[in-house]
């Protein structure tokens, strides 16, 4: 599965860098998180090379899941007030993503 981008620019974004963090739109579509990914960089040492890392965010506070696709590795480090887990394809992660909304659907 190939995920669909919000813009050609986030696409751009993805492929060449900066390196950043992407979440899903409204739409269900990827698009960069440009207050994210300026925390990322600020909070994670550089230098950042381009790899797609597709992650399971878990929010510390309300313990609610969201996928993002983090484009370095090096930005996974911290990662601020989220825990993570990372996974090697983006179908895996979102499954992951499901069965935690379900945990957090049954509390």
């Amino acid at each position: 599965m190939s995920p669909s981008f919000c813009s050609e620019l986030d696409r751009s974004i993805a492929e060449n860098g900066p390196a950043g963090l992407f979440k899903f739109n409204s739409d269900g579509e990827l698009a960069f998180d440009i207050k994210r990914s300026r925390r990322l960089r600020e909070d994670n040492k550089g230098p950042f090379p381009l790899k797609h890392i597709h992650c399971l965010l878990i929010d510390r506070k309300t313990l609610w899941p969201q996928y993002a696709l983090i484009t370095s590795d090096a930005l996974t480090e911290h990662i601020g007030d989220c825990t993570i887990e990372i996974f090697p394809t983006i179908l895996e992660a979102l499954n992951a993503v499901e069965q935690q909304k379900n945990i957090c659907y049954s509390r």
